[in-house]
């Protein structure tokens, strides 16, 4: 069987990655419907924030994966 072109991974299977979704899809609504440049931005620099603690979050994980194994 093929690999997918794009898989999920950790995104849908780790508390980490459920939250991450979850916040993420809510500022990009933010993002995309709103006309205030203030909401934007800030949707914006919240999407940067999350993305940047959910893959320190993950390297943390896969770090301690790999001492134990």
């Amino acid at each position: 069987m093929k690999n997918p072109i794009i898989s999920p991974g950790s995104m849908l299977n780790t508390s980490e990655g459920l939250i991450a979704t979850g916040a993420l899809a809510a500022l990009t609504t933010a993002l995309t419907n709103s006309s205030d440049w203030r909401v934007q931005a800030s949707s914006a620099l919240g999407m940067a924030i999350l993305a940047a603690a959910y893959v320190l979050a993950r390297a943390y994980v896969k770090a301690g994966q790999e001492v134990d194994e």
